[in-house]
């Protein structure tokens, strides 16, 4: 180990500070406690101050930094990342509010209260979901500093911030959906699914009530559910010259006539 003079290791002291509160937000996504988060800094800081020789910027050391305390709380193991299929995708998307126009959560809510929603929103997100959007997106480091310091590739990188993404847009639907008054017991996926026992009129009160519920808020499940009952209106016609050219297949009794 090589030990530095006192007053150089005062200043890397000094400088290293600096990264202090970036350092303590992303120990915070990683660990359970404000406590654990704090051991995580020292211990980071620590280690940087007895490694400052393996720092290759001095100019901006808080991706180094960054992968230091990420290291040490992961003991140096590497993650891999699982790819997901198109049915998870679009139940992400659709918890998001994809195709659901519900009033928007932030449109008459004051910037603090905002900010409010948001934080309570991202800290109940997972862990691994709370550190890609703190590296990308709060701390606005670069895809590549981002991806290297997870270990994974670009692609991958880009996979796990869209569904970080999603899941705290989701997060802040579901807050929005509880408040008083706006309790939904169903969701746009769960309508779509519905609706082919609504139209027959198969589905029990409770559930002609909460779809009934649902597009009475959103305007994308409303208007979807026009469009679906139209068409159904409308196929039969297909069987009776409705479109003026199919005529003498229409003529059910014209043919029963010949017959």
């Amino acid at each position: 180990m090589e030990y530095l003079p006192a007053e150089e290791e005062l200043d890397l002291g000094r400088r290293f500070a600096a990264y202090r509160p970036a350092l303590l937000a992303y120990a915070r996504c990683l660990t359970s406690s404000v406590s654990d988060a704090e051991d995580l800094v020292q211990a980071t800081l620590l280690a940087a101050i007895e490694h400052a020789g393996q720092l290759e910027r001095a100019d901006d050391a808080r991706p180094w930094l960054f992968t230091i305390l990420r290291n040490r709380f992961h003991r140096g193991a590497r993650q891999r990342e699982v790819a997901i299929g198109d049915e998870e995708w679009a139940h992400l998307a659709v918890g998001a509010g994809w195709a659901a126009r519900l009033p928007d959560p932030f449109a008459h809510t004051a910037s603090v209260e905002r900010m409010k929603q948001l934080e309570a929103a991202f800290l109940i997100l997972e862990s691994e979901d709370r550190e890609i959007l703190l590296l990308r997106d709060i701390e606005e480091m670069s895809g590549e500093q981002a991806a290297e310091l997870l270990g994974l590739t670009l692609t991958a990188m880009k996979s796990r911030l869209h569904r970080a993404r999603l899941r705290l847009l989701a997060a802040i639907r579901r807050a929005e959906a509880a408040a008083p008054g706006k309790t939904l017991a169903m969701s746009c996926l769960e309508v779509v699914q519905c609706l082919p026992h609504y139209a027959d009129q198969s589905l029990s009160p409770e559930g002609r009530a909460a779809v009934e519920q649902h597009v009475a808020v959103c305007q994308a499940c409303a208007h979807f559910g026009r469009r679906y009952a139209e068409l159904l209106q409308a196929l039969p016609m297909l069987g009776r010259g409705g479109s003026g050219g199919r005529g003498g297949r229409g003529g059910r009794g014209g043919r029963g006539g010949n017959g």
